[in-house]
């Protein structure tokens, strides 16, 4: 286990597979204890099991991603006693599925769901095979501020069909994708983001004009990720974003021109940027820029190979021979 220390700021990473089986169960309950909550743990064998956890957290908020073997979880009366903390976690599941025992409802959270849990109410958490998640805890006087009917909510899996469900995931995931360079300072902003993202998916609703900071910054950072990630689908553009998180196509203007850009300069900007690191890879090297092209999600050589040449001030031919001279020099 290695950890990063600065005041309330916090990174641990945790592999039980590094401890003797015999310490296994002691070394979990403690991890657990020390940067969570008090659990029983019931797993299928000592000698083989293996659990990770990676965090990053501060007093208020916590991001996590986790895997374990199977066994089962509970957070019982006596454990809530012990250590009074009262968090709340959006719990969502990247692999497998988990039986959820939760403020009086029994559900089934699969692949892709999330759960919101009150952690100051008993919990089981039961799973047959290797399951893997991540979370974002929050303390429970944040929340209840916004939302003093929170507990409510606490009952199964929130729909994630819903669009701004699914943007509320999205930021999550992406946030919890790089643990590994977040800061004291990104860990606050992020955690300020998806609080945004929260009170617009409790809500139900998206605002006519992004009129608070916080919800509009954390919009942007959720649409920029999904541009990232549909780099070369054909058609998109300010209406498919609008249309994937329920929004209008000025809605998404507007919140570009805000951050200093616009949608298509954006998009043809992270176009460029990815052709950019293939003409690097020598994966690539014998690829066409034709090919380079389509692959970066332009449709026409000659508008990419102006494009790359208004940005960088060469051809992506002349970049890519001068990479060459730079790998075998």
């Amino acid at each position: 286990m290695d950890a990063t220390n600065d005041r309330e700021f916090k990174k641990t990473r945790f592999n039980l597979t590094d401890y003797s089986p015999k310490k296994r169960l002691d070394e979990l309950y403690d991890r657990l204890a020390s940067g969570h909550q008090r659990v029983s743990c019931d797993p299928r064998g000592w000698t083989r099991y293996s659990a990770r956890i990676e965090e990053c957290r501060n007093s208020h908020f916590e991001f996590c991603n986790w895997r374990a073997e199977a066994s089962v979880l509970r957070r019982q009366k006596h454990h809530i006693h012990e250590d009074n903390k009262s968090n709340y976690a959006f719990s969502v599941l990247s692999k497998g599925e988990v039986f959820v025992e939760h403020n009086g409802v029994s559900s089934i959270l699969k692949q892709g769901q999330m759960v919101l849990l009150d952690l100051s109410r008993p919990f089981t958490f039961s799973f047959t095979r290797e399951v893997s998640g991540t979370c974002f805890r929050v303390s429970r006087a944040i929340l209840d501020a916004r939302f003093p009917w929170l507990e409510s909510a606490c009952k199964g899996p929130i729909d994630s069909n819903n669009t701004l469900s699914r943007t509320f995931l999205d930021y999550l995931l992406y946030a919890t994708g790089k643990l590994d360079v977040m800061d004291r300072e990104e860990l606050s902003r992020t955690s300020g983001h998806l609080l945004d993202l929260a009170s617009l998916m409790m809500e139900g609703r998206t605002d006519a004009e992004p009129t608070d900071t916080g919800r509009k910054a954390a919009l942007l950072a959720a649409m920029k990720t999904y541009i990232s990630a549909n780099l070369t689908m054909e058609g998109l553009s300010s209406g498919s974003i609008a249309a994937r998180f329920g929004c209008t196509d000025r809605y998404v203007q507007i919140i570009f021109k805000a951050s200093g850009t616009t949608v298509s300069r954006y998009i043809r900007q992270q176009r460029l940027s990815y052709a950019r690191q293939l003409l690097r890879l020598p994966l690539f090297a014998k690829m066409p820029i034709i090919e380079i092209a389509f692959r970066s999600g332009f449709q026409s050589s000659s508008y990419f190979g102006a494009c790359f040449k208004a940005k960088y001030g060469i051809t992506p031919q002349e970049y890519r021979n001068s990479v060459r001279l730079e790998q075998t020099s």
